[in-house]
C-alpha cells in the first residue's frame, strides 16, 4: 500500500472537512453575517447586505448602458421617422412642451403650501417633475411594443422637447433673478447635455441610415440592455431609500399621487387631441415622469441654493417605481378605455 501523504495524515488538510474547530466557526459565521440591530429599519438592511456582498455598480456601468439606450432609442425613432407626418408630429412635440412648461406652475403651490418646502427647493422639485425620465419613457415604449402597437417616431421628439420648459419655469418660480446669460447657459446647457445630444443623435443617424444593417444589428440586445439597466437601478434605488427620512411622508404622497394625476390627464388630453393610443400613453407617461439624470445637473447650477437631497429622492425612489410597476400600465388602459376597447 503507497504511503499516505503528510499533509493528509496530520489532519491538517482534512479538518475541514471532518469537524469544525468551534472557534473557526464563530469566526466564520461573524465574516458572512450582517449585524442586526433592533432599531434597523429595511433600507439601512438593504443597503448592508448590498454593501456585504459587495453589490454596487460602478458610475461608468451606468453611463455606458444608459447611453446605449438612449442611442438605441434615436436609432428606432430615426428609422421609422420616413412614415409621420408633420402635422401629427407638430400637435404632438407643442403638447409636450406645454405639459413641461405649465407641470411645475401646477405643482409648485402644492409643494411650498400643503408640503411646506420653501420657495427655492419647491421650484427645484418641480422643475425635476416637469421635466422627463428617458428611462420611464424607454419602459413605457417598450411596452406599448410588447401590446402590439406601434411607437410613433416623433416621440423621441417628445422626449427632448420636455427638458428645457420646466428648467426655465423653475428658475422663474424660484425668486431668483437671473441675467439673460445665465439663462443662456442654463439653455445652452440642456441642449448640449448628454441624454440630448445622445437621442438626437441617434434620431438623425437612424433617420440617414433607415433599413440599413447597422441600424437592425445594434438594437438587437436593446432589452437585455434594458434589464440590465433596471437591475442596476434597483440597487441605486435601494442605497437611497434612507433619504426619504429627511423629506417627511407628505414629500412621498406627492411622488404617488403627482404622477398617477399629472399622467391621466395628459394621456386623456393627448388621446382627445388626435393622438393616436401610443402617442396618448407616451405622452402620458412623459407628463407622470420625473427627471433624475439630466435635471439634476441643470438644476445645480441655475438655482444652487435648493437642497440636492430634497429634489433627489422622490423623483428616483418614489415616482420611478411607481410608474415601472404600476403607473405606464394605468396610462395604458385610460387610453384603451378612452377608444372603447379593453384589451388584455
Amino acid at each position: 500500500m503507497p504511503p499516505q501523504d503528510e499533509r493528509f495524515s496530520s489532519g491538517r488538510w482534512s479538518k475541514p472537512f471532518s469537524r469544525w474547530d468551534p472557534n473557526e466557526r464563530a469566526k466564520l459565521v461573524k465574516s458572512i453575517s450582517i449585524p442586526v440591530q433592533r432599531d434597523v429599519t429595511i433600507d439601512t438592511f438593504l443597503s448592508r447586505v448590498l454593501h456585504k456582498f459587495r453589490i454596487n455598480a460602478p458610475a461608468t456601468m451606468f453611463v455606458a448602458v444608459s447611453g446605449y439606450l438612449l442611442i438605441a432609442i434615436g436609432l428606432k425613432g430615426g428609422a421609422a421617422l420616413t412614415t409621420t407626418t408633420a402635422g401629427e408630429a407638430a400637435l404632438a412635440v407643442g403638447l409636450a412642451i406645454a405639459v413641461s412648461a405649465i407641470t411645475p406652475f401646477l405643482v409648485f403651490p402644492v409643494l411650498e403650501r400643503w408640503i411646506g418646502l420653501n420657495r427655492v427647493n419647491a421650484a427645484a422639485v418641480a422643475a425635476h417633475y416637469g421635466s422627463v425620465s428617458i428611462v420611464t419613457f424607454t419602459i413605457a415604449i417598450t411596452f406599448l411594443e410588447r401590446m402590439g402597437h406601434s411607437i410613433p417616431p416623433y416621440a423621441i421628439a417628445m422626449a427632448a422637447a420636455m427638458e428645457l420648459p420646466a428648467i426655465l419655469t423653475a428658475i422663474t418660480l424660484s425668486g431668483k433673478r437671473r441675467g439673460a446669460n445665465s439663462l443662456l447657459r442654463t439653455c445652452i446647457e440642456v441642449l448640449t447635455g448628454r441624454p440630448s445630444v445622445l437621442l438626437l443623435g441617434g434620431l438623425v443617424v437612424g433617420f440617414a441610415f433607415s433599413g440599413s444593417q447597422f441600424v437592425s444589428m445594434f438594437i438587437v440586445p436593446f432589452g437585455w440592455v434594458l434589464l440590465a439597466f433596471l437591475v442596476l437601478m434597483g440597487f441605486k434605488v435601494v442605497t437611497r431609500l434612507g433619504d426619504l427620512k429627511n423629506n417627511g411622508i407628505r414629500l412621498t404622497i406627492f411622488a404617488v399621487f403627482t404622477p398617477l394625476i399629472l399622467g391621466v390627464v395628459a394621456t386623456s388630453i393627448g388621446y382627445m387631441t388626435g393622438l393616436g393610443v401610443s402617442a396618448a400613453v407616451v405622452l402620458g407617461t412623459l407628463a407622470a415622469s420625473a427627471s433624475y439624470i439630466a435635471a439634476p445637473a441643470a438644476v445645480a447650477k441655475a438655482i444652487p441654493e435648493a437642497s440636492p437631497a430634497i429634489y433627489l429622492a422622490p423623483p428616483l425612489i418614489v415616482t420611478f417605481p411607481f410608474n415601472v410597476l404600476l403607473g405606464i400600465f394605468i396610462y395604458y388602459r385610460v387610453a384603451m378605455l378612452l377608444t372603447g376597447t379593453v384589451s388584455e
